[in-house]
């Protein structure tokens, strides 16, 4: 069976549209009329906003209500209970008016796509509408850190890339600003993740947070960028 093109997880949708977006000139190319094209932008625009845009505002949002439930419930007997989470303003819409049925219509448009005079496998791998040949390789696999916050008191939350499933998690390592070694915070399977920071005191700390890739319970390639957070006291 060939390997889809299309990204399982949300993460990976918000990249295909964003692709989409940067790589439209390539629709032209291809054979698509820019009056055919209107319609995929304005889709590709409503990709990155459902599947990362609105979903990272409140995926945060429901994990900090989640953390503030538990500390009343579960927290120690006369301590002081966490901040009330603040909800955030919705994002603001597309400027695209668009109805319902965009994986609907990106699977009518890929299919014909594929079929334009103009397309070949090397255009189709720039769209993202092919999936690359080249194989995984553990050695050279770099660890992607995104939407990495600290929405409650001594917890940093975020997500990592799954490489389509190739890696088993990740090793989630910390320091605070200034310090020079790493210290393991946890090894999560699961994306999104949140992870305990020890923090000196109650005070804000700024923090700097990385990730190594690991399979088979043995930590591959490069680590990922350095992420730097204030953590919440």
């Amino acid at each position: 069976m060939n390997k889809s093109y299309y990204p399982p997880t949300n993460d990976g949708r918000a990249d295909f549209w964003d692709r989409i977006l940067t790589q439209s000139t390539l629709l032209l190319a291809i054979g698509f009329t820019a009056p055919e094209i209107v319609p995929i932008i304005a889709d590709a625009r409503w990709g990155v906003y459902l599947y990362r845009t609105v979903r990272k505002a409140y995926e945060v949002l429901q994990k900090g209500i989640i953390q503030w439930c538990d500390a009343y419930t579960d927290g120690p007997d006369g301590a002081a209970g966490p901040e009330v989470p603040i909800v955030p303003a919705w994002p603001g819409l597309p400027v695209d008016t668009i109805t319902q049925g965009i994986e609907e219509r990106r699977e009518a448009w890929v299919q014909r796509a594929k079929k334009l005079p103009g397309y070949d496998k090397n255009i189709g791998i720039q769209l993202g509408i092919e999936a690359p040949d080249s194989p995984f390789e553990p050695a050279t696999y770099k660890a992607v850190l995104n939407n990495l916050l600290s929405s409650s008191a001594h917890t940093v939350s975020g997500k990592f890339r799954k490489a389509n499933g190739q890696i088993d998690g990740i090793n989630f390592y910390g320091r605070k600003e200034g310090t020079m070694a790493w210290t393991l915070l946890g090894r999560f399977n699961a994306t999104p993740f949140s992870a305990l920071v020890p923090l000196a005191g109650a005070a804000p700390e700024p923090w700097e947070f990385l990730a190594r890739a690991v399979k088979r319970d043995v930590e591959i390639g490069f680590p990922s960028d350095v992420v730097q957070v204030i953590v919440r006291g």
